[in-house]
């Protein structure tokens, strides 16, 4: 849009979706939707550092992130385990979630362990990791909340469902030309997003939003 490039940012759940676009990627694109933030909500995010300073009534990172980061590491350098250690036991949490096999005491042993994890010097190994487990430990709080709070998906896949239609836009028709534009794309994202996930006409539900 002139030129500029800006940043689409969605916040959904199962039953909602909010699409909006906003000039910065930072706190205040953030505040200028959600000035009181989310203070009932789990938010499911990359480690972008702005979602942390929402307030809101936990985190959870995405796993997936994470066991791409962790995957680049493990090709990076075949000759160490400190990273396939490391996808070993974000895999585990997973499985034990889709196997409903949770317990207080298997939680306990694997925050153990990735603490211990943490805690061991990469400094024989290429800066990469060392920076790779420095932003781990700045979200280590977060790592397993979806094992306690069974309402919490461990990644943000749906987020990243919820944008593809802004990339495949862009990719067939380009940008947009006016904030107006890109604005009423978001809007209509939304309505349609919602309609969807709660069983509804897209056209009914666009059609009783215009008509109001």
């Amino acid at each position: 849009m002139g030129k500029h490039l800006h940043w689409n940012w969605i916040f959904q759940n199962d039953s909602l979706t909010y699409v909006y676009q906003e000039k910065s990627r930072g706190q205040q694109a953030i505040d200028a939707k959600f000035p009181n933030g989310l203070p009932n909500a789990t938010l499911v995010t990359d480690r972008h550092q702005n979602y942390f300073k929402m307030n809101v009534k936990n985190h959870q990172v995405c796993l997936a992130h994470l066991l791409r980061n962790a995957e680049y590491l493990n090709e990076l350098d075949t000759g160490q385990d400190w990273s396939q250690r490391f996808t070993h036991l974000i895999s585990h949490a997973m499985e034990l979630r889709r196997d409903g096999c949770i317990t207080s005491r298997k939680i306990k042993v694997l925050k153990t362990k990735m603490k211990n994890l943490l805690s061991e010097s990469l400094t024989h190994l290429s800066e990469e990791f060392e920076s790779f487990k420095k932003g781990i430990l700045k979200v280590k709080d977060y790592l397993f909340t979806f094992l306690s709070d069974l309402y919490v998906p461990y990644d943000n896949n749906a987020s990243e469902r919820g944008v593809r239609k802004n990339k495949i836009k862009q990719k067939v028709c380009g940008c947009f030309r006016t904030d107006s534009g890109a604005d009423d794309f978001a809007k209509l994202h939304s309505i349609v997003g919602m309609a969807t996930k709660n069983g509804n006409s897209k056209y009914n539900a666009i059609l009783a939003v215009v008509q109001q």
